[in-house]
């Protein structure tokens, strides 16, 4: 038992150092230079470094112990930088489009790549996006860029052609075209960069966020749940969407526009 104790005490130490040291690191790096965006991203790194190393702990543990009751006191631990919980999967379970998306009622903001697993995957969609409407709420997405190389890239990395994202997102945001004309509140934007994280926020109080696999449909894509906005890694992850958001390189839609073929060649960029 001592043993295993002082196993933990030197690895929880060593993530600490680490963390110091990468953030006195980022801040020596990045504090002449303004960039928001590598501050942030450090700061996320250090703590999934940190989580990644509990994990290793936990699977340590899990051959002397009892693995249920290991996990409860691992999600404990993680409840502190504001980890409520994990789910193993995107497209089934808890953290499934459907069962995400039943948690909303007040705003839904996502970004990704095309949002076809919201769109088209889960069969409570329209109704989330009728509720919204119905209460006065408001929907935000960061999709990637139809016309941008990186849209090429991906799709035939996909085994696609090379216009198969550039379909998909055009044919999904004139579903959500639909919605704005019900009177909506949705605001679309695109970025012309391959995203590293997919973060769905529910309602400013609940973050789902998981990383992209190049040819991984979700089912085996483990994401964090995150609650707590006094919680640092909540926080992190919730500074990181509104950075991006706000962020004067992406290019906000027109919705009523994207039909018009000239109006779409302009969002053509080389990235």
């Amino acid at each position: 038992m001592k043993h295993e104790y002082a196993i933990q005490i030197i690895i929880n130490t060593s993530a600490a150092v680490l963390a110091t040291v990468i953030i006195n690191l980022g801040s020596l790096i990045f504090q002449f230079k303004n960039n928001e965006y590598a501050v942030i991203i450090i700061e996320v790194v250090v703590f999934l470094i940190f989580i990644a190393i509990n994990c290793i702990l936990h699977s340590y543990k899990c051959k002397k112990c009892n693995t249920a009751l290991s996990m409860k006191k691992n999600l404990q631990t993680y409840n502190e930088v504001g980890v409520i919980d994990i789910a193993p999967s995107t497209t089934k379970g808890k953290g499934s489009t459907e069962n995400i998306l039943s948690e909303c009622d007040n705003n839904f903001f996502f970004m990704g790549i095309a949002a076809t697993k919201w769109i088209k995957d889960a069969h409570n969609f329209d109704e989330v996006m009728k509720k919204l409407l119905m209460c006065n709420g408001s929907v935000r997405i960061i999709m990637l860029n139809p016309m941008c190389e990186s849209a090429k890239h991906l799709s035939t990395a996909l085994g696609k052609a090379e216009e198969y994202l550039k379909e998909s997102v055009l044919k999904n945001m004139r579903e959500l075209r639909e919605y704005k004309k019900m009177g909506l509140n949705i605001e679309i934007k695109v970025y012309s960069h391959m995203p590293v994280f997919r973060i769905a926020i529910i309602d400013n109080q609940k973050i789902y966020v998981g990383h992209y696999r190049v040819n991984d449909n979700g089912e085996k894509l483990p994401q964090l749940i995150l609650q707590g906005k006094n919680k640092i890694l909540f926080k992190q992850f919730f500074d990181y969407w509104n950075v991006t958001w706000n962020d004067v390189g992406l290019k906000t839609i027109n919705l009523d526009m994207i039909d018009n073929e000239e109006y779409i060649k302009k969002l053509y960029d080389r990235r």
